[in-house]
């Protein structure tokens, strides 16, 4: 994905993961903005090239402004920890 870009999907099924992956330079200052409605459960988190977890929270609500101080591919997750489906989206934005 391109940071800049509103990327929507659905969790169909309990315990379906959906990965989006964007690459940045050290540094990089981001905000994560939660789009739309969200169901209890329904959980996004951000991690680091190397797998380490930066950032969590419900899919409509947003993470916020994040310095990602590794250069790298970055990785969102969507995914449901309960019995939670549907729609989400969200959008990634370079910010200062």
């Amino acid at each position: 994905m391109a940071l800049g870009q509103t990327v929507s999907g659905t969790i169909a099924d309990v315990g379906e993961w959906h990965r989006y992956v964007f690459t940045v330079p050290a540094g990089q200052i981001v905000f994560l903005d939660g789009l739309g409605r969200s169901e209890e459960g329904r959980v996004g988190k951000l991690r680091r090239p190397g797998g380490g977890e930066n950032g969590f929270g419900l899919t409509c609500r947003d993470i916020g402004r994040r310095v990602l101080d590794e250069a790298g591919q970055w990785t969102v997750e969507i995914y449901s920890d309960t019995l939670a489906t549907g729609a989400y989206s969200f959008k990634i934005t370079a910010s200062e």
